[in-house]
């Protein structure tokens, strides 16, 4: 057993590391020593209102129905964001499962899984799925099965596809206090296996005392990356290059109309640069107590006005070391100089 240990985790760190957001890790959600119905609401809201007014409002739910041979659970979620008076972000998620142990060493499992980002690249996505989970030691399952996906993207036709889904997690104790989870997803098109998806989740949880713990995951997602360069990777052609989206209201309508009509003046590459915006300000409470500090005469508003005059002036005396400090553009692909007229 620690000689496979050793194996899986040499297998782990040197995977050709191709990770896809689209897959969800639902092994962390499974609760498979939970005996019993139980129920699970969490609702959320907090926001912020400044320069900029944010609200952010979220609704999770869970149902577990187990017994010794039966595992269900019905997961949802939903998260609204809003920033202004635009829609930001508006996501729904949705998964059934139901596993049958058939011995302790087999089960059969089926699935059905919904989400909905209707403001990000894929706009919705369908599966329904089924398979085996294997159990050849207490801390390592195996799954093998296939699902039918449906996505529907913003800049493509909807697209239907049959994948294998498999996958394999692994927990053991390193220690007293501390163990290692890693599962490992790998999800060929069954058509064109040149066309893989696969996911690596890492975690080191940490006992701190009984009722205390700390968790360390390590997510391997190769589509999204941070891109640490103000100027932008390689580009398409100019009309592939997708317009931001802010939701269906008319402000957030307008927001990319405004932005189309850039693009059609200046390119839409040119939109494709990262700056810095920085907005300054400070609360009226402030004013009063700073301008009793300074022993300064004039009015509030005088006062006010004249001091973020100064703080723009400093900044345009000082804004040079924030470029020279945080600037990274070294070099530009050629295919932004090809998109340039």
């Amino acid at each position: 057993m620690k000689k496979f240990k050793i194996l899986f985790l040499f297998v782990v760190f040197t995977y050709p590391y191709i990770a896809s957001s689209q897959i969800v890790n639902m092994e962390s959600s499974r609760k498979e020593n939970l005996i019993g119905s139980h129920l699970q609401i969490n609702v959320g809201l907090n926001g912020s209102s400044g320069t900029v007014d944010r609200t952010n409002y979220s609704l999770e739910g869970r149902v577990d129905i187990n017994s010794s041979n039966w595992q269900r659970f019905a997961i949802f979620s939903y998260k609204r964001e809003e920033k202004d008076d635009s829609i930001t972000s508006n996501n729904t998620f949705m998964h059934l499962r139901g596993v049958r142990k058939l011995s302790p060493l087999v089960a059969i499992e089926g699935f059905i899984q919904l989400s909905e980002k209707p403001l990000q690249k894929i706009k919705r996505r369908e599966l329904i799925g089924a398979g085996i989970r294997l159990s050849p030691y207490k801390s390592i399952k195996i799954g093998l099965g296939l699902f039918n996906e449906n996505e529907e993207r913003i800049l493509s036709e909807a697209r239907e596809t049959v994948r294998i889904n498999s996958y394999l997690t692994n927990s053991f104790n390193i220690s007293e206090s501390a163990s290692f989870d890693s599962t490992l997803y790998i999800q060929p098109d069954v058509e064109d296996f040149s066309e893989i998806r696969s996911y690596l989740v890492l975690g080191l949880r940490l006992k701190i005392s009984e009722r205390f713990s700390s968790i360390i995951t390590y997510e391997n997602i190769d589509d999204e990356l941070l891109w640490v360069l103000s100027m932008p990777c390689k580009l398409d052609k100019n009309q592939e290059i997708p317009l931001a989206q802010y939701g269906s209201s008319n402000i957030g309508q307008m927001k990319t109309i405004y932005r189309n009509g850039l693009g059609l003046r200046y390119g839409r590459n040119m939109q494709a640069i990262a700056g810095i915006h920085f907005n300054y300000s400070l609360s009226k409470d402030f004013w009063p107590i700073f301008q009793n500090i300074e022993h300064d005469q004039r009015s509030i508003e005088d006062f006010r006005s004249s001091s973020y005059m100064a703080l723009v002036r400093n900044f345009k005396r000082f804004g040079w070391l924030v470029l020279y400090l945080f600037g990274s553009s070294p070099a530009f692909s050629k295919s932004f100089a090809s998109l340039v007229d």
